[in-house]
């Protein structure tokens, strides 16, 4: 297996219908899935000399097998340590929330056999609240 700088295991949870998501109930069961944040922060020089910094951060979603309509806004992802901690979760106060989603389909090294596949295993860029 080929190492990849800066990846982690992180949880994304889908928000339950009619939820709020006010609470940790309020979401499904967590997908483990392996990914990369990223932090991109461009400045612009402004009249006078201000400065203006505009600054997204999203993830690179490897191989989270879910729709682009499975995922919405206000979904939650976790970092968590490893597979093996059960209670990672709850220990971690990290939780950022999911704004939009879009999918890199030439990212992709194998041709799928229908799009509901190339959506499932594309990889996918979450930009996050």
């Amino acid at each position: 297996m080929i190492p990849q700088n800066g990846v982690c295991l992180y949880a994304y949870m889908r928000r339950k219908a009619n939820m709020t998501g006010d609470d940790i109930s309020d979401f499904e069961k967590p997908i483990i899935f392996k990914g990369r944040k990223i932090s991109i922060t461009k400045k612009s020089v402004e009249v006078g000399g201000l400065y203006y910094s505009n600054s997204q951060t999203f993830f690179d979603a490897y191989n989270l097998p879910l729709l682009q309509d499975d995922m919405k806004k206000d979904d939650i992802i976790i970092e968590i340590g490893s597979i093996d901690s059960s209670n990672a979760i709850i220990k971690n106060a990290r939780i950022w929330r999911v704004d939009t989603v879009s999918i890199e389909f030439q990212k992709m090294r194998i041709i799928p056999k229908n799009n509901d596949e190339a959506e499932r295993k594309a990889p996918k860029r979450i930009l996050i609240q």
